[in-house]
């Protein structure tokens, strides 16, 4: 008697603690993923003024090439390329001569990862965003993927927002906040 009553009270204790671990799971996911694309974008930044080159980040799925969509949930490339004719803001050309790819990261565990678009993000040869008319910053959201409708979350997300002047701001999203940043 006394072995079912431990079950009963184990078993309850389980169903009451399971969503509640299910969400700190996912909440260090979503940090984890914030984490990396933060630290990939300073590391372009900081590679762009120890190489005086341009070093750029875009969205990739393969690793190989930029992807069209503003999403980095697949990944995302961080490759260098001189500073010359041509300028800023181009797209990775695997095999081109000048091309340097530095990394490929994929984040870890189940997130969504929305850029305001898909563009190329560059920076100078003195760590400055090398920004557009159009662009003057680029925000990304990170989300924890349910697998169902992603366009409003149970868990907070984070948004990383790139500047004008090449810094990077962080702020918590509020929960039941979209997945898909407003333009900066």
């Amino acid at each position: 008697m006394e072995l079912m009553v431990t079950l009963a009270v184990l078993a309850i204790l389980t169903m009451v603690a399971a969503p509640a671990f299910r969400d700190l799971w996912r909440r260090h996911q979503v940090q984890a993923a914030t984490d990396a694309l933060g630290a990939d974008l300073t590391y372009a930044r900081h590679e762009a003024v120890q190489r005086a080159a341009y070093v750029s980040v875009c969205p990739s799925k393969t690793g190989q090439a930029c992807s069209a969509q503003p999403e980095y949930g697949d990944g995302w490339m961080v490759y260098a390329y001189s500073a010359g004719v041509a300028g800023a803001n181009r797209t990775y050309v695997p095999g081109e001569s000048g091309f340097s790819r530095l990394r490929y990261t994929v984040p870890a565990g189940s997130v969504v990862v929305n850029a305001t678009d898909a563009g190329v993000i560059t920076f100078g040869q003195q760590g400055q965003f090398k920004s557009t008319a159009e662009r003057t910053g680029v925000a990304w959201r990170v989300c924890a993927n349910d697998g169902a409708d992603d366009s409003r979350q149970a868990v907070p997300g984070a948004e990383l927002t790139l500047t004008a002047s090449g810094s990077l701001q962080r702020r918590r999203l509020m929960p039941g906040d979209g997945c898909v940043p407003p333009a900066p």
